[in-house]
């Protein structure tokens, strides 16, 4: 293997490592409703 199959590997790993950490840390703030969880709700004044 050359570098380029290394590197291109290490891309794939760190990219795979930051969906796996965005689903969970979406998961676990859904508790918080209001403050930018993602679920769609608006705050009413």
């Amino acid at each position: 293997m050359n570098w380029q199959t290394y590197t291109a590997l290490a891309i794939v790993g760190i990219t795979l490592t930051i969906f796996i950490y965005r689903i969970f840390s979406r998961k676990k703030s859904k508790a918080s409703c209001g403050q930018n969880c993602g679920c769609g709700t608006v705050k009413k004044p």
